[in-house]
């Protein structure tokens, strides 16, 4: 594992943070549309994998344009895509969280997602990122739209304190907040609590500065099992409707704590 982080949590709770919205539909066209008009729910996929993701991410709330020349192609997909459930059907590479970065800043957040969220100013529990002070808490409760996730994200938290002025978010602020979107979303996924998680792998790019005078959002694509392993997030951090960072976080969740020692202490 590396210098990975270690990450713990022993509380449980069985109190209900996701807020579903599912009546917001996508139309993925497969292919180049350079002839096309794009509006905001219209994703292009320029492949079978990237079409699969969406689905694994979407289920339901995305439909698949395909035109003639390219249906031969898409075959056994569509035969898989409407004659199996879509969990039956696709899978995640729970080691390849590019697959899920390559796509996810081409889904469009939905307005009252943001709306919804712009006016929430309730950061969720603790216990979903691993914290001991609610204090340090820099993310409220999701908004679930189909299996991706969204996220308002805070400013201010106690553990980390700028020594400089500053007019927009600090980076290490930025890299705490989709940390914890990461947790909060295996969690809120179904990732039982007091299970112990090391991160593998990180990606964050900046694109542009998060202005600390307007709300911002996380969404998140979590790719994780239940039973633990290896698991991932992809996350793009939103603000004015535009991507301002994105990229993911790789964690292996171990089964049990003798597993975790076991590796620890490398026998």
């Amino acid at each position: 594992m590396g210098n990975a982080v270690l990450m713990v949590n022993t509380d449980t709770n069985d109190e209900e943070i996701l807020r579903e919205s599912n009546d917001f539909y996508y139309k993925a066209h497969v292919g180049n549309e350079k002839n096309i008009n794009l509006e905001d729910t219209d994703i292009v996929v320029n492949d079978k994998r990237e079409l699969e993701i969406l689905f694994l991410t979407l289920g339901d709330n995305v439909t698949p344009i395909i035109d003639k020349k390219n249906q031969a192609s898409y075959k056994d997909l569509l035969h898989d895509l409407y004659e199996k459930p879509i969990p039956e059907s696709f899978e995640w590479n729970y080691r390849d969280p590019k697959e899920a970065h390559n796509v996810i800043t081409r889904i469009s957040m939905p307005d009252h997602i943001r709306e919804s969220l712009s006016g929430d100013i309730n950061p969720i529990s603790k216990q979903y990122v691993h914290k001991v002070n609610q204090n340090n808490v820099m993310i409220s409760c999701p908004e679930r739209l189909g299996n991706m996730l969204y996220f308002r994200g805070f400013k201010e938290t106690d553990e980390l304190k700028s020594d400089h002025s500053s007019d927009h978010l600090d980076g290490i602020k930025l890299f705490e907040v989709v940390r914890q979107t990461t947790l909060a979303s295996f969690h809120a996924m179904g990732v039982p609590f007091g299970k112990i998680m090391v991160l593998t792998t990180t990606r964050l790019d900046f694109n542009k500065l998060i202005e600390l005078d307007k709300p911002y959002f996380v969404q998140v694509i979590p790719a994780c099992k239940t039973d633990g392993g290896a698991m991932f997030s992809a996350f793009n951090v939103i603000q004015d409707g535009a991507s301002h960072a994105s990229g993911y976080i790789g964690a292996y969740t171990f089964r049990s704590k003798e597993a975790y020692e076991s590796k620890r202490s490398g026998k």
